[in-house]
């Protein structure tokens, strides 16, 4: 993947990446690869909107130092394995079958969702015995289709400039969603499709589905595909927001 840096929207896609790693020299077939997509859709995902996984307490008594370092450990661990896990799911469903279809969307936010809860149910139950003073349970409600949603998309996003992605365009990137934010939001409320009465962090399954239909109808009428149309109707989204 060549990067046109007198382009603005190679320059947008490489200020959100990483400058760290060379993102031409990366797979889309290799999850440890991949998980550095994973990683930085993440972050995306907003994961310090979920009350309690921060796991932050005003001060720790010394006599629960260790009860509480083993819970930070047991979290960092937890969420690696979380993230590995959609990594190696995203490889195989996806680049491995060489498909991207609105079920296997649909399966890899379902699992992402059910294993986040599933930690955070292991980790309360770890909160609850250490009984650590001001330490509160995470609010698993928060985790939601919306942020699921949120990682898979972005992940696709980011591996699209991958070195071999180019090979999946057709039969991937083409099928992919558009990744849903507030610019996003801001545009296609302007121009005909209804704002849900929540922020994407809290769809659930049905808003979400509706939305990305109403985009794909919008995308469709106009000759676009949704996952390479994202760049300018964010951009027109932010200046929107910028300039009511």
């Amino acid at each position: 993947m060549i990067f046109n840096f007198n382009d603005e929207r190679d320059r947008f896609f490489w200020g959100s990446f990483w400058h760290d790693d060379n993102c031409r020299n990366l797979s889309v077939l290799n999850p440890d690869d991949v998980i550095l997509a994973v990683n930085k859709a993440y972050i995306d995902m907003t994961p310090r909107t979920i009350n309690g996984l921060g796991l932050s307490v005003d001060s720790v008594p010394k006599s629960y130092k260790k009860d509480y370092n083993g819970l930070v450990n047991k979290k960092i661990k937890l969420l690696n394995d979380l993230r590995q896990n959609l990594a190696k799911n995203i490889v195989n469903s996806v680049f491995k079958a060489n498909q991207f279809k609105d079920a296997i969307h649909k399966s890899l936010c379902d699992t992402f969702k059910k294993e986040f809860e599933g930690l955070a149910d292991k980790l309360n139950k770890d909160i609850e015995q250490a009984n650590i003073p001001g330490l509160k349970r995470i609010t698993t409600k928060k985790i939601t289709y919306g942020k699921a949603q949120k990682i898979v998309n972005m992940t696709m996003k980011y591996l699209y400039f991958f070195d071999n992605a180019n090979t999946y365009v057709n039969s991937v990137f083409n099928n992919c969603h558009m990744a849903i934010d507030e610019y996003i939001m801001v545009y296609f409320n302007k121009n005909g499709i209804n704002r849900p009465g929540t922020s994407w962090s809290n769809f659930d399954d049905a808003t979400y589905e509706e939305y990305q239909d109403g985009i794909k109808d919008y995308c469709n009428q106009k000759g676009e595909k949704p996952f390479f149309a994202e760049f300018k109707y964010w951009n027109q989204g932010r200046k929107i927001a910028n300039n009511p």
